[in-house]
């Protein structure tokens, strides 16, 4: 799908594959006055002619361009980036501020502007009709929203992921009540009035048993390339996140007390890396910036890491950091002592994790392995060696114990079986009259 702006307003461009005996051809889409206009080509121009000379028959004799634009500028698309420019710790000059509690970090404001762009300000992944961003917001109605829920449930998009979408559109309809746009009391109560997304199924939190995590690790170290086993080692052992790992610098890791102090988080924003805040950090500070204990796993792991970036810096024709093990720099660098990037992470431990376990007829590892799961392993084996919940949240930097227990209490086997045991040897004693 390509997008063309004109003097109008956005057109959307389709490439329509040959089916049925149909040649393939270009599909052109606008929306005008609440009409949508669409025509067809053999070419992307043909398309385009088409489409504008419909648009411009369209139009009342003697009304101007401006008029037009000014009639359908306060589409949902077009308040959704306001919203955007006026959430962040920074607004921009000419932006009104949104009436909001706090202001967003950067990497949160980049969150929202990927949801909405793709869900949003585009039509969710294989649906043909016009976004939900080229209504206009006096127009927008209860219906609206809810195909566009649908669509995304259709498209295999999470729960979570179409929660996200109403929360930010009744966010964004309430800016429009701000800034007394036309309509946006009415659009921010049908899109309140539809139902919250519930998930239809309830999946408990997964993760990995110790054998398996010892065969990932075990497949990590036979790897052409054992760059991927230390910091797998320490991402399981810590129950640290991505960004959080690959942000740990060697001031970050005390070797001698034992701890990692959990400072930063490296991620990225507006296409480059940076060193940011931990999750939650600017409203639960305490929670989120915590020490976490280096079990002995780790501090193997910690060790080889040194020699592993002292050897490359050595071999390396020129290093991007600071000094192999000084304290600026990153613990996990590249070959040339710059920081790593989480998505390319996380394609290294899928290749890991194929070649230990082996993958399907999809390519995908026959054990699955998503963002959150080191985590889950981590709290379980904690649970499973009977640590309280209060313990584990302050050492996973939650803001408390009912976030963890709410996601992590389930039953694993080895629980099952110790408690199965447990009964086992009370009943034994009931029977012999103790």
């Amino acid at each position: 799908m390509g997008r063309s702006a004109t003097a109008f307003e956005t057109v959307h461009v389709y490439f329509c594959k040959a089916s049925g005996g149909a040649p393939a051809r270009f599909k052109a889409m606008v929306r005008v006055n609440g009409k949508s206009l669409v025509s067809w080509g053999k070419s992307k121009d043909e398309a385009l002619a088409k489409l504008d000379s419909k648009r411009k028959a369209l139009l009342t004799e003697g009304e101007s361009v401006r008029q037009f634009r000014s009639k359908n500028a306060q589409t949902v698309g077009r308040l959704c980036e306001l919203w955007l420019s006026a959430i962040g710790e920074k607004v921009p000059l000419g932006i009104v501020p949104a009436d909001i509690s706090r202001r967003i970090a950067q990497s949160g404001v980049d969150a929202y502007r990927s949801t909405l762009s793709r869900n949003v300000l585009r039509s969710p992944q294989g649906c043909s009709g016009l976004p939900l961003g080229d209504i206009p917001v006096s127009r927008l109605k209860r219906n609206d929203v809810v195909q566009l829920l649908e669509d995304m449930r259709k498209a295999g998009l999470s729960t979570s992921v179409r929660q996200n979408v109403r929360g930010r559109l009744i966010q964004v309809m309430a800016y429009g009540m701000q800034l007394s746009w036309s309509g946006a009391s009415d659009a921010w109560a049908a899109v309140k009035s539809t139902a919250r997304p519930e998930s239809e199924v309830v999946r408990p939190a997964t993760s990995l048993t110790i054998e398996q995590v010892n065969q990932l690790l075990e497949t990590a170290a036979r790897m052409p390339s054992t760059r991927m086993l230390n910091p797998l080692t320490v991402l399981y052992f810590a129950g640290l996140r991505i960004g959080e790992l690959l942000g740990l610098r060697w001031e970050d890791v005390d070797l001698e007390v034992g701890v990692i102090h959990v400072r930063h988080s490296l991620k990225r924003e507006r296409g480059k890396m940076v060193l940011g805040s931990v999750k939650g950090a600017h409203t639960r500070k305490v929670a989120a910036l915590r020490d976490v204990p280096i079990l002995p796993q780790s501090a193997e792991a910690f060790a080889r890491q040194l020699e592993q970036q002292k050897a490359e810096r050595e071999a390396a024709g020129s290093w991007k950091g600071f000094e192999a093990g000084a304290p600026e720099q990153y613990v996990f660098s590249g070959r040339h002592g710059g920081c790593l990037d989480p998505m390319t992470f996380w394609e290294n431990l899928r290749l890991v994790a194929g070649a230990g376990f082996g993958v399907g007829d999809d390519g995908k590892p026959l054990v699955r392995i998503h963002a959150h799961q080191t985590r889950h392993t981590f709290v379980t084996l904690l649970r499973d060696a009977g640590m309280d919940f209060d313990a584990i949240a302050s050492v996973v930097g939650h803001a408390n114990s009912k976030v963890t227990e709410g996601v992590y209490d389930h039953v694993t086997p080895a629980r099952q079986a110790d408690t199965f045991a447990k009964v086992h040897e009370a009943l034994g004693r009931q029977a012999a009259g103790q």
